[in-house]
C-alpha cells in the first residue's frame, strides 16, 4: 500500500486480536510502574529544577531498572532487604 495512505487511513487489521500473555502484562504493569515513579519523583521537585534534572533522573531510573531482578533481595540504606 501507499505510505502517505496509511499514514490518514491506518493499517488494514484482520481483526484478529492478540492473546494477552502474563510477559505482555507484566511489561505493561513495569512499564506503568515506571512512569508512576518518575511522575512522583517530578512532582516533589520545584518548579526551576524539573527541567534540568529530568533528564539525569530518567538516566539514573532506566539503569536501576536494567539491573533490578526481582529474585535478589534488595537492600535499602537504613539496612532493610
Amino acid at each position: 500500500g501507499n505510505l502517505l495512505a496509511r499514514q490518514f487511513e491506518g493499517r488494514n487489521s484482520n481483526a484478529v486480536s492478540k492473546r494477552v500473555t502474563k510477559q505482555r502484562v507484566e511489561s505493561h504493569y513495569d512499564l506503568e510502574l515506571r512512569a508512576s515513579v518518575m511522575h512522583d519523583i517530578l512532582e516533589m521537585m520545584p518548579d526551576g529544577v524539573k527541567q534540568s534534572k529530568a533528564k539525569t533522573i530518567m538516566q539514573h531510573l532506566s539503569e536501576a531498572w536494567r539491573c533490578f531482578d526481582p529474585e535478589t533481595g534488595v537492600r535499602m540504606a537504613d539496612g532493610c532487604v
